[in-house]
């Protein structure tokens, strides 16, 4: 009797422990609970009828995985994946001694992206997917997600003046060399005050050694012979163009300009109208010089000072007006990453600060014909066994494999209730079989005192 006890005694105590386990990792992303089931034991002895055997107690039948899914909670860190269905995440470790590379799986999805750029786990396991061909169709081989910090294509941004017009000529200029040919400005650069060039083996560590050439005019005011500082010159369009001279820039004298000796001007630098430009010479020439015309501004009094055409009383122009190669290199800067985007399918796209876009992988998920059967290692990884059967590899949302859920993770599958309730049952288990082992010392003291 006492074995058959002590047997109860050994599985209500495992039951507690799988119990305990299962509610300290309710917290645990990915967390799958486990559940012990109990078999009953008989030792046989051939010479004992059927009407007379009695069981020699219990023990542990198995411990069981469940495998359902955990509720999904929406976390907003894109990062953070679910996977709603079939399938585990697969992650490569690579051991830095030895260099052997060990291939783990998982439902916890709380990536991050590590210093080198790599989707990877908190324990540095990588995060792989399925690479793309150059037509942009998703591969069979598998590689690390990885996400670049800059344009992989030699594609940099160079800002541009804010005096730059539609279809003006830029020429990227790399250690004083033109880098391919002008480039014409479009709206949307004008939008973002940035223009972008596409040429291999540009990135921003070239950033020091580089800049950008484009044609504009430049206005030279005369400035009067009463100008002092504080004063203020105003530079005009065309007084003669369809409604009216337009004001373009005002520049207030400096105390510079106010002592230098004379002439005494102020430039203003202007955008030009490519068809008007000649850009092949060195400087541009004008095909049809543009026309300004200037006021001067005294104490609240407004002095035309003349244009490019006339001039005061027949004398030389207050204005001129010539070509200019402007040279920009205030700032420039790769093209850099703003954000990802993960969509149902695991295809992991990059948005660049420039507005394209580039998909550089599909999330492989991993399939295997018995779940259950898979042996947990710690961290919430497993690794296949013999009774899960070898891993299938395809890509999410393919049959038989889960969709991916962008931020958001899965919680563990335990139910808290459930497991409580498990817990007092193995208490009584256990309490019975306590009480029976101390029912059994009690009838063998009274039988030796009789004795």
């Amino acid at each position: 009797m006492l074995s058959i006890v002590m047997s109860g005694l050994q599985v209500s105590q495992k039951a507690l422990d799988v119990t305990s386990n299962n509610i300290a990792n309710a917290g645990t992303v990915g967390f799958k609970g486990s559940e012990a089931s109990f078999s009953d034991v008989f030792a046989n002895d051939p010479t004992t009828g059927s009407k007379f055997e009695i069981g020699s107690g219990v023990a542990i039948g198995a411990i069981t995985r469940s495998v359902a899914q955990g509720q999904l909670q929406t976390t907003g860190n894109v990062t953070d994946l679910a996977i709603a269905g079939r399938g585990y995440f697969t992650m490569q470790a690579k051991d830095p001694t030895t260099g052997v590379t060990d291939t783990y799986y998982t439902r916890a999805g709380n990536f991050t992206i590590n210093a080198n750029g790599e989707v990877s786990d908190p324990q540095g396991n990588l995060l792989q997917c399925f690479s793309l061909d150059d037509m942009g169709n998703v591969t069979k081989s598998m590689t690390s997600v990885n996400i670049d910090q800059e344009k992989s294509d030699g594609t940099v941004a160079v800002k541009l003046s804010p005096t730059a017009i539609v279809g003006t000529p830029v020429t990227l200029i790399v250690n004083g060399v033109p880098s391919g040919p002008p480039q014409p400005v479009q709206a949307s650069d004008i939008s973002s005050g940035f223009m972008t060039f596409a040429q291999p083996g540009l990135t921003s560590s070239i950033s020091g050694s580089v800049s950008s050439t484009y044609p504009e005019s430049r206005a030279t005011v005369t400035l009067p012979d009463n100008a002092t500082y504080g004063d203020t010159v105003e530079l005009w369009s065309d007084p003669s163009t369809p409604g009216g001279s337009t004001l373009l820039s005002r520049h207030v004298v400096t105390l510079a300009e106010s002592t230098a000796s004379a002439p005494r001007t102020v430039s203003f630098e202007q955008p030009v109208d490519p068809a008007q430009v000649d850009s092949t010479t060195n400087p541009p020439t004008f095909l049809n010089a543009p026309i300004f015309a200037a006021k001067f501004i005294k104490s609240n009094t407004t002095m035309d000072l003349g244009s490019t055409v006339t001039g005061p009383s027949g004398a030389d122009p207050v204005i001129s007006v010539a070509a200019a190669t402007v040279t920009a290199a205030s700032e420039f800067r790769g093209v850099f990453v703003q954000n990802i985007d993960i969509n149902t399918k695991g295809m992991v796209q990059e948005n660049y600060s420039d507005g394209s876009k580039r998909i550089i992988g599909a999330i492989a998920l991993a399939n295997f014909p018995n779940e259950a059967g898979l042996k947990p290692i710690g961290n919430t990884d497993f690794i296949a066994s013999e009774a899960s059967g070898p891993p299938s590899i395809t890509q999410a949302g393919a049959p038989y494999a889960g969709d991916i859920h962008s931020g958001t993770l899965e919680e563990s599958n335990i139910d808290i209730t459930q497991e409580l309730m498990g817990m007092l049952k193995a208490q009584q288990i256990y309490n019975g079989n306590a009480r029976m082992m101390q029912t059994e010392v009690e009838m063998a003291q009274r039988i030796t005192d009789k004795l």
